[in-house]
């Protein structure tokens, strides 16, 4: 997952290297002023004079000054060269990629599921990318510069906090690609509830004549209620399994490295000030084990999502797209005839969506198709925009298709009393109404 998404931001490889740098300097401010209860111990135990005291002041307010502007360098950082450029990034992208396409592409990929798909995708991968910037990489950083300090004053401990932290993220990334089969199927029903919610929306009129209410809540109910089911299956994996084993390790650790604390002690090989010190960097070790578990696990649960954004953005495209093409002067004609249409795939009797379909419009006039949805009307329209998928008929030409959509328009009204045909069962001559138009 990790590998897609760092190709798709590829234009933004620059700016993260610029923000791993910051956050390691900003990082490296912050394990300072873990320091500062240790000096102040250090300092009273040698009887340091009072101007000494006075200039620890001074210079820690010089210290936080310093922090504070590296604070807000680190946020600006963020905002300003990550986030919203990021969104708009991949916004536009996705709508590049859109207009693109041609028709058979977007039949295939109905506009419900478009439009949830890059919407939660687009959102997802921000949120991935906000959570990596603000916590995940802070937290590793924060880690790394944690154990060098350790090392100097108990390195025994440093090195079972290592062995803590790999077993800690094996179990994490191990729990969460067995919780990947639950996400995904789970992404299935939202992706399937994107689409019924906007055909319930779109098609509003005729369900509401012919009463469809309460069978489109069953189906989102239904929805729903598989959404919840595989969400409770990858909660119970995580919280039975793979959160009880986490905490049975930090525990022992804890246990351990106190026991090493207390033999240091008795050895004298440690002071009052450097148990204060090392207790403070283990007590951020350990909390940054569980905010990189949870940091971790936030991450894959946005992944699918941002996983089939990329995929979809890296889908071929059509060797010609957005050709510019010139119409005629003068009055121009169409005449088709016996012509066969299938969405997808080759054309049959009983997957096709036109049949010996034929119709000639004369040089300066206009034909309108009128009749209720799923009449055949939109599907005319579409052959004329993608000649290429025409059977048994010459393809137009370029420039005809385009005359082809200025003669005919397409209007949609509601027949009381009948029930509007499918698609497969019906044929548009039933439902047709011409108009000529001088």
């Amino acid at each position: 997952m990790f590998r897609k998404l760092w190709s798709l931001l590829a234009p933004f490889h620059r700016t993260f290297l610029i923000f791993v740098l910051l956050a390691f300097l900003y990082e490296t401010v912050q394990l300072g002023s873990s320091y500062v209860i240790s000096l102040v111990v250090s300092l009273f135990g040698s009887g340091v004079a009072p101007i000494v005291w006075v200039y620890l002041i001074a210079g820690l307010l010089l210290f936080d000054e310093l922090n504070m502007r590296l604070d807000n360098a680190f946020d600006w950082h963020i905002i300003a060269k990550q986030s919203h450029p990021i969104f708009r990034y991949l916004k536009l992208s996705a709508i590049s990629k859109f207009l693109k396409m041609n028709i058979p592409w977007h039949h295939k990929h109905n506009s419900g599921t478009l439009v949830g798909k890059v919407g939660d995708g687009v959102w997802k991968t921000l949120d991935i990318v906000d959570v990596m910037s603000w916590e995940f990489v802070p937290t590793v950083v924060q880690t790394i510069i944690s154990l060098i300090p350790l090392f100097f004053f108990s390195p025994w401990v440093a090195l079972i906090a290592i062995i803590t932290f790999v077993l800690f993220a094996w179990l994490t990334i191990k729990g969460n690609r067995e919780k990947e089969p639950f996400r995904a199927k789970r992404q299935d029903f939202y992706e399937e509830e994107w689409n019924k919610s906007i055909a319930s929306v779109q098609s509003v009129e005729t369900n509401l004549m012919f009463g469809q209410q309460e069978r489109l809540l069953q189906d989102q109910a239904g929805i729903h209620d598989g959404i919840i089911g595989e969400a409770l299956k990858e909660h119970r994996l995580g919280v039975f399994t793979y959160n009880r084993w986490r905490i049975r390790i930090l525990t022992l650790a804890r246990r351990i490295i106190l026991v090493i604390w207390i033999l240091q002690l008795l050895q004298g090989t440690m002071t009052i000030a450097g148990l204060i010190f090392v207790s403070v960097l283990v007590e951020r070790l350990f909390s940054s084990f569980w905010r990189f578990a949870r940091l971790l696990d936030r991450a894959a649960q946005n992944s699918e999502g941002a996983k089939r954004l990329a995929d979809l953005l890296d889908e071929a495209e059509p060797v010609e797209t957005g050709t510019v093409r010139e119409l005629p002067d003068g009055p121009v004609g169409v005449s088709i005839q016996n012509v066969c249409f299938a969405y997808e795939g080759d054309y049959s009797e009983e997957d096709g969506a036109l049949h010996d379909f034929s119709l000639d419009i004369e040089p300066g006039q206009v034909t309108a198709l009128v009749g209720p949805s799923g009449a055949g009307k939109t599907t005319i329209s579409t052959t004329g925009m993608d000649t290429s998928c025409w059977n048994n008929f010459p393809m137009f030409p370029k420039v005809t298709t385009f005359i082809f959509l200025t003669k005919l328009f397409v209007i949609t009204l509601p027949f009381p009393g009948r029930t509007p045909p499918t698609k497969k069962s019906s044929t548009l001559q039933s439902w047709q109404v011409s108009m000529t138009l001088s």
